[in-house]
């Protein structure tokens, strides 16, 4: 495989947004896979190219509030020009914990987003 480059990072409060170059959707998509794996999340639903991964317990996070640890991700991994894009969106907000559950989801976001821009060298090799 070529030489996989991160060309592109974009983050807001609701999203991040990555495009690599020298690369194909499914090779993206695995790693994506990977790595969410590897952070403890199950895809729950979609597929790797367009689906919801999420870590945590519904009924805990339903009881609990800000105080499970429940977090669920809209991933999107597709072709932009020559390159692949993955689009990672919050899939649940934290509101309904208030302020900390809002706070806690901000917060899972920006750090999935920094170990993100390192998917290259640890998943696409």
């Amino acid at each position: 495989m070529a030489d996989v480059k991160l060309v592109s990072y974009e983050e807001t409060t609701e999203n991040v947004s990555l495009v690599f170059e020298n690369t194909d959707i499914g090779s993206v998509a695995d790693a994506v896979g990977y790595f969410f794996a590897a952070e403890g999340y199950l895809l729950e639903g979609g597929t790797k190219e367009n689906g919801v991964y999420a870590k945590g317990n519904k009924v805990a996070n339903a009881f609990l509030g800000p105080l499970a640890n429940r977090y669920k991700w809209n991933v999107a991994v597709f072709p932009e020009s020559q390159n692949v894009r993955v689009k990672v969106g919050k899939s649940m907000t934290g509101r309904w914990g208030g302020a900390l559950g809002a706070r806690k989801v901000k917060k899972e976001l920006n750090r999935l987003a920094v170990k993100m821009k390192i998917l290259p060298s640890d998943f696409m090799q």
